[in-house]
C-alpha cells in the first residue's frame, strides 16, 4: 500500500482499543467499512477477559465477512499507551487497571490466526487520515485530537515517528505554559491542561463559580459541576460572550503550539480532530491566525490547517491500515509474530 492507495480486494481488521468501548472494523484496501462490531471494554474485569472478548469480536467480524475473509492480511490495534512497538507489549496505562507488561500484539495474533500490528491510539488515528482521509495527499503531517485529554501523532516521510523510545507524539504534552495549571500526566502548564474538554469545562466551572453573568450557568442548572464542554459549544451558538471566548483561548492555545511544530518539523499539514471538532467554527479562526503568527512564513505557507475528515472512524481505519499496509511502518523490520 505504502501508505497511500490499495486495490479494494484486500481487508485489513482495525480495532480501537478505548477504556470505554472496542471498535472494531473490516477494512478494505480503499479504505471503507466493509463492516463493523463494537464490544464493551469494561476496564474493571483486567486484561484476561477483555482480550478475551476482543479477540472474539474480532473473529466473529472475520466470520461474518464471508466474502473477504481469503483478503483479510491482518489486524491492527490502536491502543492506549505507554507501548513499546518492537515487542508489541502495553507497559502500562492510566485508565486501564492492570495493563502492565501485557503482549497485546501477539495474544491477540494467537487467538485469531492472523498477523497483528499495535500501537498507539493517536497514532492509529494519524495513520488512517494520512492513509485515507485529510492527509492522504502529503507525506508529513501531525495530528491532534481533542477529548477529554489531547493526543497527537505525527508522520515524517511516509512513516509514523516514534522517536527513540516510543513516546513521540505526545503533543498534549507539549509545555504551553511553564508553572502553569497541573496536568493529568503529573507536570505543570501542558497543552492538555489547556485545550482539552476537560479543560474547558473546569475554565468555565471558575468563571461561574466568581460570578461573571454568562448564559453556561443557566445551561448547567446553576450548578457548576453540571458543566461540560458540551454545556459551553451549547452557550456559544446562542452568542454568549465568555463561550465564544473559552473558545477563543483554545484556538490561541492550540496556535501557539501548532506553529511551533510548523517551525520544527516543517510538516506539510495539521490536521485537527476529536469530539471537540464540533465547535470549530468558534475557535478554528483563532486557531490559524495564531499560527501563523507564531511560525515562520514560510513554514506556515506551505502547511494547511484542517479538520479531519474521517472523524471518529479514524483510529479504527488507521489501525486496519497498518495491516492493509504490509509493511512494518516503524524503525525496526517487520517480523511474522504468528
Amino acid at each position: 500500500m505504502n501508505g497511500k492507495s490499495e486495490p479494494a480486494e484486500r481487508y485489513g481488521v482495525g480495532v480501537d482499543f478505548g477504556g470505554t468501548n472496542i471498535e472494531i472494523a473490516l477494512v478494505d484496501g480503499a479504505g471503507s467499512i466493509a463492516q463493523r462490531a463494537r464490544v464493551e471494554t469494561r476496564a474493571e474485569t483486567g486484561p484476561d477477559s477483555i482480550i478475551e472478548r476482543m479477540a472474539a469480536c474480532v473473529v466473529g467480524l472475520v466470520k461474518a465477512g464471508d466474502a473477504a475473509r481469503e483478503g483479510i492480511v491482518g489486524v491492527g490495534i490502536g491502543s492506549p499507551g505507554p507501548l513499546t512497538i518492537a515487542d508489541g507489549v502495553i507497559r502500562g496505562t492510566p485508565n486501564l487497571p492492570g495493563w502492565d507488561e501485557i503482549y497485546l500484539r501477539d495474544r491477540i495474533a494467537s487467538a485469531v490466526g492472523l498477523r497483528t500490528w499495535l500501537e498507539n491510539d493517536a497514532n492509529a488515528a494519524a495513520y488512517g487520515e494520512f492513509c485515507f482521509g485529510a492527509g492522504r495527499e502529503v507525506q508529513s503531517m501531525i495530528i491532534l485530537t481533542l477529548g477529554t485529554g489531547v493526543g497527537g501523532g505525527v508522520i515524517l516521510d511516509g512513516r509514523i515517528w516514534h522517536g527513540c523510545s516510543d513516546v513521540a507524539g505526545h503533543l498534549g504534552h507539549i509545555t504551553l505554559y511553564p508553572e502553569g495549571r497541573p496536568c493529568g500526566c503529573g507536570k505543570r502548564g501542558c497543552l492538555e491542561a489547556y485545550a482539552s474538554a476537560t479543560a474547558l469545562a473546569r475554565r468555565a466551572r471558575e468563571i461561574v463559580i466568581e460570578g461573571r453573568e454568562t448564559l453556561i450557568t443557566s445551561l448547567a442548572d446553576g450548578a457548576p459541576s453540571k458543566i461540560t464542554s458540551k454545556t459551553i459549544y451549547d452557550a456559544a451558538v446562542q452568542g454568549d460572550e465568555v463561550a465564544v471566548e473559552l473558545f477563543r483561548g483554545l484556538g490561541h492555545d492550540l496556535g501557539v503550539v501548532i506553529g511551533s511544530l510548523l517551525n520544527a518539523i516543517n510538516v506539510e499539514m495539521a490536521v485537527i480532530t476529536g469530539g471537540m471538532l464540533a465547535a470549530r467554527e468558534f475557535f478554528f479562526p483563532t486557531l490559524i491566525e495564531t499560527a501563523r503568527e507564531n511560525s515562520f512564513e514560510a513554514a506556515f505557507g506551505a502547511a494547511r490547517i484542517v479538520p479531519s475528515e474521517l472523524g471518529g472512524d479514524a483510529g479504527v481505519v488507521g489501525a486496519a491500515a497498518l495491516a492493509l499496509d504490509g509493511r512494518q511502518p516503524y524503525s525496526k523490520p517487520a517480523v511474522d509474530n504468528v
